[in-house]
């Protein structure tokens, strides 16, 4: 296969760790998919989902359907738990072709896309070995992008994903998926969540940890939105979920990410005003008037 850049294939030859024998599959596979981030972090990559994960028996194979942002580069990283050792990776276009594979004899398969090459892939997963079956898996999608500056074009990064037993829950036992995006401070962030199998509820979590949450936007229970100009920089998250507990389905959640606010564009504001014994004086009777304006962050 054809690999994306020197630092990837050296982020293999070192090795990823992995949790001690007792840690539960999910923190194994997690584990793998988050020590691949940090490795490649530097060259511009950055883990855009981590959701699509299940089980295989030995000799087994799976499906999973990817939509991709035009534009981008990919690299979809494979990794299981510690009875697996061989899984491999073959990606297919929407027309069926396969595009990249990574069959060598590891269990850190990965596969690369661009977004010129279409919108929708699907990934193949394989479990050539698995000594103590099932053996889990699961899949994480890593996008090389850079933060769009203010004034700068609009970005849109889409997340399709499905909510489902093994994912982690709130304490109420609603499942939960999450994703994130960057984003400048001043830029306007609108999340669009849609699924037609569970009533959906959208968090958007800063990175102070400060949120907004939407269940029915527009009194639909299939529909979530936030809209808002982002009052800081940094890393923000989408958590997905349902509004009951249990509820299971398919989702997609589309971020739209526009240039600084024009809040306050409409030019300057002038006041004109007297100071007399009217007014409230201050304690150290000094009379003052007041004004208030309204600001956004980045402006």
């Amino acid at each position: 296969m054809n690999r994306v850049c020197t630092c990837l294939t050296v982020a293999f030859s070192l090795g990823l760790a992995v949790p001690p024998a007792h840690a539960q599959w999910i923190e194994q596979v997690s584990s793998q998919i988050q020590e691949f981030g940090d490795r490649v972090a530097d060259t511009g990559y950055r883990l855009i989902d981590d959701s699509k994960t299940g089980s295989l028996n030995n000799g087994a194979s799976t499906t999973v359907t990817l939509t991709l942002v035009s534009g981008r580069e990919y690299v979809i990283l494979g990794a299981c738990d510690d009875d697996c050792g061989d899984l491999d990776l073959r990606l297919y276009d929407a027309s069926g072709t396969e595009i990249d594979e990574d069959v060598e004899i590891d269990a850190v398969p990965f596969v690369t896309a661009s977004g010129s090459q279409g919108a929708s892939f699907t990934v193949e997963v394989l479990m050539v070995e698995c000594s103590s079956e099932p053996c889990f898996w699961g899949l994480g999608v890593f996008e090389q992008r850079t933060l769009v500056g203010q004034g700068g074009p609009q970005a849109t990064h889409r997340f399709a994903g499905e909510l489902a037993p093994g994912d982690p829950t709130f304490g109420p036992g609603e499942y939960i998926d999450s994703h994130t995006f960057d984003v400048t401070a001043g830029q306007r962030v609108i999340v669009d969540l849609r699924s037609t199998q569970f009533d959906t509820y959208l968090i958007v979590r800063q990175p102070s940890g400060d949120q907004t949450d939407n269940d029915d936007f527009e009194g639909s229970t299939s529909h979530s939105q936030v809209d808002l100009v982002a009052p800081e920089s940094g890393e923000w998250t989408v958590i997905v979920t349902s509004y009951q507990a249990g509820e299971t389905g398919q989702y997609e959640v589309t971020v739209t990410i526009e240039g600084a606010s024009q809040v306050g564009s409409s030019g300057p504001r002038f006041e004109s005003g007297r100071l007399d014994s009217a007014d409230e004086a201050l304690s150290s009777g000094e009379y003052a008037d007041y004004y208030r304006f309204q600001g956004h962050a980045g402006e």
